[in-house]
C-alpha cells in the first residue's frame, strides 16, 4: 500500500502561467457571458492592462514565486486568500469530517452521534497520522495530498492581517 503522502516531492510542479496565457483565458471565459460590444470594450482593457500595471503585476509575482522557491504558484495566495486572512471561525462555517447521512438523526441522539463523529475523526487521524490515508487521483494521476497534514494538530496564530498556520505533526 502506498504512503498518503508518497507522491507529494515528485508531483510536477504548479508553475506561473505567462500573462499572456492568463489573459486568452480570461477572455475566452468572458466571451461566454458578454455581447459583442462589451467584448470589444472589455478586450482592449485586457490589452492596456497587458503592456502596464499588468506586466508590473505578473513581475512582482514571478519575483515572489522566485523568492520562496515555490513550486506551486497558487498554494501560497490559496492558503493565505482562502485559508488565513478569512477572519471567521472555522468550526461552525467549515465541515471536512461531516457524515450526517450515515446516522439520520433521531430524539434524544445527541451524544450517539457525537460519539460515532469522535470515532470517526479519531479513524481518520490515525490513518493520517500512519500515512494510511488512501492516496486521492484525478484519473491516473496521484493529487498532492499536502492540506492533509493540517486536518489535525493545527491552529491560526492571530496576525494583523493574516493568520499563521502552527502545524504539530510528524
Amino acid at each position: 500500500m502506498k504512503k498518503t503522502f508518497e507522491y507529494d516531492d515528485k508531483l510536477p510542479s504548479l508553475p506561473l502561467p505567462t500573462l499572456e496565457h492568463t489573459l486568452e483565458r480570461y477572455l475566452d471565459s468572458v466571451r461566454a457571458v458578454v455581447n459583442d460590444d462589451e467584448y470589444v470594450r472589455t478586450k482592449k482593457i485586457v490589452e492596456q492592462f497587458a503592456k502596464g500595471i499588468g506586466r508590473e503585476l505578473h513581475e512582482q509575482l514571478k519575483a515572489d514565486i522566485e523568492k520562496h522557491q515555490a513550486r506551486n504558484w497558487l498554494a501560497k495566495w490559496w492558503d493565505e486568500e482562502i485559508y488565513l486572512k478569512w477572519r471567521l471561525p472555522i468550526a461552525p462555517t467549515i465541515n471536512m469530517m461531516g457524515f450526517s447521512c450515515l446516522l439520520p438523526p433521531k430524539v434524544d441522539s445527541q451524544l450517539t452521534r457525537a460519539c460515532i463523529h469522535i470515532y470517526a475523526c479519531a479513524l481518520v487521524f490515525e490513518t493520517i497520522y500512519e500515512e494510511r490515508y488512501p492516496i486521492s487521483y484525478r484519473g491516473k494521476y496521484p493529487l498532492t495530498m499536502y492540506q492533509f497534514k493540517h486536518f489535525f494538530n493545527t491552529c491560526r496564530i492571530p496576525h494583523k492581517e493574516c493568520y499563521e498556520l502552527l502545524s504539530i505533526s510528524k
